[in-house]
């Protein structure tokens, strides 16, 4: 039974062994049902977690300008099984990235996957509303489950030298798929049907394009940055003419018809191409605005005292929106641990428009938020304080 998720709260007790389990299970008090999790699955097999699996899950938020539905469950394998081994521990990979259960799937969990679901809440990593945003731009026919998603340029992901790419790319109001079937083929006509001369396998991201023919443009280009298995030529034959995929380097694929096409870097004018590939492709030039938190009290009586306690879970929430602020020295401190009065912490895009207000007495109207309302605009991000002796509905920005 794990008490948290958050590194920084990590007890002795969350360390957990998985080593060649195939459906390890957690939970979380007080429930007392349990989760089963998965490594990946070959050919409709689950196949095991790997030997000398030890260590902590950790949800792992996402990086700033991320969406929440950039989270995801991860596993870190420490060296020891004490907390402070967490810094010095590695996430258990798959396919040269972090294995993980990511939001995508968490927010579509039914049965005991909605255990899960409810205790990520309850520590604050996202909300309901992020649940149901997520829901309401993908339905659940075209879930993502386990496949790649993509949220911003230069985010890796990897590709196999025998395969086409399928991903999902996620703007603000949608999500579309991005398909490319011949990638690593040698499309000339003497190759009919195309044929993958390689095997192996890499990392890759996509770019802006820094070449001379695209400046000025919003082109996207795509870059294997981390080799994972050696490209091997499987055809002796094989004149050579699509060249090895090399770490560092730029995609490219031939270009044209007949017997004598072009080798050039692919690329995407995502602004020129009407396509909806270029559609897809050009969501990740929007910013991700981050979510309209709400988080409850920051401060909490505790049943042996009538001093509040500052809780874990309040001390994780101020960590976390303290470091989207520009600077510390424009936060203002947002608890009193000797006051009855309960804090509460709203963080808001620079873009954004925002009509909030404040309660200030018992008796003032039930809906906080529309007590004072006070229009704000800022050219940085900013975090804005609220108390309230009660809460309200929260209104979209």
């Amino acid at each position: 039974m794990l008490s948290t998720l958050h590194p920084k709260y990590l007890t002795t007790a969350d360390f957990t062994i998985i080593s060649n389990s195939r459906f390890p299970v957690i939970s979380f008090p007080p429930n007392t049902l349990s989760v089963a999790l998965r490594f990946y699955k070959k050919d409709g097999v689950c196949q095991p977690f790997p030997p000398n699996t030890r260590g902590f899950f950790y949800y792992n938020v996402p990086a700033e300008g991320l969406p929440a539905m950039a989270g995801g469950l991860r596993f870190r394998i420490t060296p020891t099984g004490r907390p402070s081994s967490f810094q010095d521990g590695h996430d258990l990979l798959l396919d040269g990235l972090p294995w993980e259960l990511p939001f995508t799937t968490i927010a579509y969990g039914t049965g005991r996957k909605v255990i899960l679901r409810e205790h990520l809440i309850n520590e604050g990593f996202f909300t309901q509303a992020d649940v149901d945003n997520y829901c309401a731009i993908m339905p659940v026919k075209k879930r993502l489950d386990h496949k790649i998603t993509i949220y911003r340029l230069r985010q890796p992901f990897p590709v196999h030298f025998q395969q086409g790419l399928h991903l999902w790319i996620a703007g603000e109001k949608e999500i579309k798929p991005w398909v490319y079937g011949y990638m690593f083929t040698d499309s000339r006509m003497q190759y009919r049907p195309h044929v993958r001369p390689y095997t192996g396998s890499a990392l890759a991201h996509f770019e802006r394009s820094t070449l001379p023919e695209h400046a000025g443009s919003r082109t996207v280009v795509m870059r294997i940055v981390k080799m994972l298995s050696p490209p091997i030529c499987v055809d002796a034959s094989y004149d050579g003419r699509l060249p090895v995929p090399t770490e560092g380097e730029i995609f490219r694929r031939f270009s044209g018809k007949g017997t004598k096409p072009r080798l050039q870097p692919w690329f995407c004018d995502v602004d020129a191409d009407p396509s909806d590939s270029a559609a897809a492709l050009r969501m990740l030039f929007e910013v991700h605005l981050p979510s309209f938190f709400f988080f409850a009290p920051l401060c909490a009586k505790t049943k042996s005292s009538n001093v509040p306690t500052y809780s874990c879970r309040a001390a994780f929430m101020r960590e976390r929106l303290l470091a989207r602020a520009v600077t510390a020295d424009r936060v203002t401190e947002f608890y009193n641990l000797q006051s009855e009065r309960l804090s509460f912490l709203f963080c808001f895009s620079s873009s954004q428009l925002t009509h909030l207000g404040h309660r200030t007495a018992a008796g003032d109207n039930p809906h906080p938020f529309y007590q004072r309302r006070t229009c704000v605009r800022s050219q940085e991000q900013s975090l804005i304080i609220c108390n309230a002796k009660t809460i309200g509905p929260v209104s979209t920005l």
